[in-house]
């Protein structure tokens, strides 16, 4: 994506020049690079697409906005609002163009910081409005890590849920989970240890706690080999929650000190 902006520019192509920039940034976040990293490109890139794509400048921003809030500039950092991104004014602007993948984008990394900060009924809300505009995001990474966000709200909601509910929300878990394995098998680097957290997460909800405990450290170990710090400190703070609620303090410490390391790691000082 990077030699696809320079040759574009080159070329005086604005227009793909400007997505170019847009898909390097969002599928860094996606990807967990650095957030220190995508801050500064987000610092040096924006003013250069508010010139030539202001349209693209708008997606841009989103991101940017999630980066911030998560190395903890913002007071509410599960809140998709700031300085970068005003909700009330971008988002009626990328509504107002009906914009598919912009809808999706915001709604779907709102739905992430609420996950990431406790609030599972929120998360889901998101998650919900941001399924609305999957068609705009058609085989792209960011649906991908929609089917891990959203199979992980559900198995967490599941959890507090009961009857009917409970079984609705596991099986949809389990429709993101197929979408994954058959996505894992043209790219094992990308999928293989976001399927293997959401397979340790429905192990844990329907109690095979054997299962779970492989799953954890069988993702922590794929996430760490292909530097994806975000979902590995996401799988360490979910095998801690896990053995907590077994009693197990003394792992449960462990796991959760770790996931405050690959929190840190990754730049999200909002959640270390």
């Amino acid at each position: 994506l990077q030699v696809a902006a320079r040759m574009s520019i080159e070329a005086g192509d604005q227009e793909y020049y400007g997505y170019s920039i847009f898909h390097r940034f969002a599928y860094g976040f996606y990807s967990g690079r650095a957030l220190n990293e995508q801050d500064e490109d987000f610092r040096r890139q924006q003013p250069v697409l508010l010139e030539y794509k202001e349209q693209v400048a708008g997606l841009m921003a989103v991101f940017g906005q999630a980066v911030s809030n998560l190395k903890g500039e913002v007071r509410h950092p599960a809140i998709l609002e700031g300085e970068r991104f005003h909700s009330d004014r971008e988002l009626a602007d990328i509504t107002r163009n009906a914009n598919s993948a912009g809808l999706f984008y915001f709604h779907s990394l709102q739905a992430k910081l609420h996950y990431l900060f406790g609030d599972f009924a929120e998360a889901a809300a998101a998650g919900e409005r941001a399924a609305a505009h999957e068609g705009g995001v058609v085989a792209s990474f960011g649906l991908a890590r929609y089917a891990l966000l959203d199979g992980l709200v559900c198995l967490a909601r599941a959890r507090e849920a009961g009857g009917l509910e409970r079984r609705s929300l596991v099986r949809r878990a389990r429709r993101q989970l197929r979408k994954l394995q058959r996505w894992g098998k043209f790219n094992q680097e990308n999928h293989t240890h976001a399927m293997l957290l959401l397979e340790a997460e429905l192990a844990r909800t329907l109690d095979d706690p054997v299962a779970a405990m492989r799953l954890y450290d069988e993702s922590i170990a794929h996430a760490r080999e292909h530097r994806f710090a975000h979902d590995e400190a996401t799988a360490y703070e979910r095998a801690g929650e896990f053995y907590l609620h077994m009693g197990r303090e003394k792992s449960a410490r462990a796991y959760l000190t770790d996931a405050r390391i690959a929190y840190a790691r990754w730049g999200a000082r909002a959640k270390a």
